[in-house]
């Protein structure tokens, strides 16, 4: 039988003074197949245990896309907080999960085909979500297009510090032009902030800093560069001892928060644009701390934009 867990969700009232509305909650696993359906009626139901994605269907154009893990017979509560609706394709864009599933798979010229259909909104500033970006330059990423990894993709470091990614697509960037210096840099905000949404993020982070942390540093730079020792290296960007100190400890740090993760594509519970994030209040005792400290340090982050 499959493990199972009780999960309440509290829906947010009807405008003016009205009573909630139950709403249909459709369950994704890990995969972001289907598995199984609830409501969010503010009753304890029964649903699959682990790491579930959780889409709640409020109102036509409110749907909220929900990222939890769920104890075996563990009892929770989620609740939802009436905000100005968002997109439906901010919140759960099938184009860009379609992408990740497809580089997951190994299929990288079928994702880049996806990902040249967005690429001329993303040039003339139309596509605004910030999921769909990253879906795209994961894909040339993979393919290492760098034609079409424009410097756009620096943008969602810059306009969107919420979604990690942005900071392995910065370094990702960087490093293929031989900017090996700044894609560390880049690399580095990564230290004490939540892992990047798709494990694709973490994968090429790992690679990356791999290769950082395991240059020999005994010849002199001149040499060094005119040796190559990492790909069209750039003056002044040739990595030294104390850089490659801190790309262990980042490995290191990276490899340790990761070590449980699903190799499959997994998105995290992060802020969207113009969603507040939800409150998730799990059983009592640090894991109810840390979760609604994190969510609402980034509801605050958010609210000063």
């Amino acid at each position: 039988m499959t493990s199972s867990a009780q999960l309440s969700i509290d829906v947010p009232h009807a405008d003016g003074d009205g009573p909630p509305v139950p709403a249909p909650c459709q369950i994704l696993d890990a995969r972001l197949r289907p598995i199984d359906t609830t409501m969010a009626d503010g009753y304890p139901h029964r649903v699959p245990a682990g790491r579930i994605i959780l889409l709640i269907t409020l109102a036509p154009g409110d749907l909220r896309r929900v990222n939890v893990a769920l104890e075996r017979d563990g009892n929770y509560r989620l609740r939802l907080h009436r905000n100005r609706p968002a997109a439906v394709a901010e919140l759960a864009d099938a184009e860009a999960l379609e992408t990740m599933r497809l580089l997951d798979a190994g299929l990288i010229e079928q994702a880049q085909l996806l990902a040249d259909r967005r690429l001329p909104a993303i040039e003339k500033g139309e596509l605004n979500d910030p999921i769909a970006v990253t879906a795209v330059a994961y894909a040339y990423i993979q393919a290492r297009n760098r034609k079409r990894l424009g410097s756009w993709c620096l943008d969602l470091a810059h306009r969107h510090p919420e979604v990690p990614d942005g900071f392995v697509i910065g370094g990702e960037w960087h490093a293929m032009l031989g900017n090996h210096l700044t894609a560390l840099s880049y690399l580095r905000r990564l230290s004490g902030s939540p892992l990047p949404i798709f494990a694709l993020g973490v994968t090429r982070a790992l690679d990356r800093l791999a290769g950082y942390r395991t240059l020999s540093l005994d010849q002199a730079p001149s040499v060094r560069l005119r040796r190559g020792e990492l790909p069209d290296v750039a003056a002044g960007q040739l990595l030294n001892r104390w850089d490659v100190e801190a790309a262990k400890v980042l490995f290191t740090d990276l490899n340790v928060r990761s070590g449980r993760r699903p190799p499959a594509t997994v998105l995290s519970t992060i802020p969207v644009p113009d969603q507040p994030a939800v409150g998730v209040w799990a059983r009592v005792g640090s894991l109810e701390r840390a979760l609604i400290r994190r969510f609402a340090n980034a509801s605050s982050r958010l609210s000063r934009r």
